[in-house]
């Protein structure tokens, strides 16, 4: 090990005349071997960026899944509308007339809005039964 030099003074000039020495004193970046202090430092600050880095990854995760989701949902909008200007027509309620005649064995549905005829067929069995008594009349 060297020994130690004397404390000099940055600024002060030692030495005779014919041979001055100046001494000026600076901080450098050099690399130092870690105490073991400064490794479990340094070993808690990576477990705690590690950790913060998979809960980052966990919420990007659901993030995503939340986006695409909602994306999906407004493509099938965009399609169920694009559907209805395309063909120019909409599904939705209207009142319709189902009339049963017991004596021909139909039933006949009705559009109430603009008088279409829906439905125009033969009775089923149960239909038949549930509209008749034994006596040949219409139940009430």
């Amino acid at each position: 090990m060297p020994e130690p030099q004397p404390h000099h003074d940055p600024h002060e000039s030692i030495g005779n005349a014919d041979s001055m020495i100046d001494y000026d004193y600076a901080d450098r970046d050099l690399p130092v071997p870690l105490t073991d202090r400064e490794r479990l430092e340094i070993a808690q600050d990576l477990a705690s960026a590690q950790a913060v880095g998979e809960q980052a990854e966990k919420d990007k995760k659901a993030a995503s899944d939340a986006f695409n989701g909602t994306i999906e949902s407004a493509y099938a909008d965009v399609s169920e509308l694009a559907g209805r200007l395309r063909y120019g027509k909409i599904t939705k309620p209207v009142r319709c007339q189902t009339s049963m005649n017991y004596r021909l064995g139909t039933v006949r549905v009705v559009r109430m809005d603009d008088g279409t005829e829906l439905e125009n067929r033969v009775m089923t069995k149960a239909e038949r039964q549930m509209g008749m008594n034994f006596g040949g009349e219409k139940a009430h």
